[in-house]
């Protein structure tokens, strides 16, 4: 048994050193100086998200919009929703639209805009991806990178959209 544990780290040891990467340990935590490895990413949090609601919620509420809004982080899941008055089959176009808008880093109307024609060829082969092809969400950019996105469904894509800017806006304020 010890044998096999002292193998176990020689060989560990060995790669590691192999590999170019240095181990410290820093107040009882391994810290790894490997930095080409990795990259710091902004995420959203929940004081992030709630303000981002808030905000869209503020633009649907002055326009008398019953909508439904999801705050989803990086990966397209939501971290909140909302659905004041708005049909309940709001709920799964707006979390669709919201993970288009993350999982892309893009508007979701720019890919309806794509297969409507918007181009000068129709890309119709987006039908078959796992998106929601419909205006009304954006991603959250932070430095270029995803840190989540806003869906909204209930009124007009346009309508919807405007809410969700409202809400991304209001992150950047």
């Amino acid at each position: 048994m010890l044998l096999s544990y002292g193998l176990r780290l020689a060989t560990a040891a060995s790669m590691t050193a192999a590999s170019g990467i240095a181990f410290s340990r820093t107040a009882g935590a391994a810290r790894c100086d490997a930095a080409p490895s990795f990259v710091t990413v902004s995420a959203l949090t929940t004081a992030g998200a709630e303000k981002a609601m808030a905000a869209a919620k503020a633009e649907a509420e002055k326009n008398g919009w019953k909508v439904t809004i999801v705050i989803a982080d990086a990966s397209g899941t939501p971290l909140l929703l909302s659905r004041d008055g708005a049909s309940p089959m709001t709920v799964d176009i707006a979390m669709g639209k919201a993970r288009t808008a993350a999982i892309s880093g893009k508007e979701s109307g720019v890919f309806e805009s794509i297969v409507n024609g918007g181009e000068a060829r129709p890309r119709l082969a987006l039908l078959s991806a796992p998106l929601l092809l419909m205006e009304g969400a954006v991603p959250i950019l932070v430095d270029g990178v995803v840190a989540g996105s806003i869906g909204v469904s209930g009124v007009r894509s346009d309508q919807d959209a405007a809410v969700a800017k409202a809400g991304a806006a209001a992150l950047f304020a």
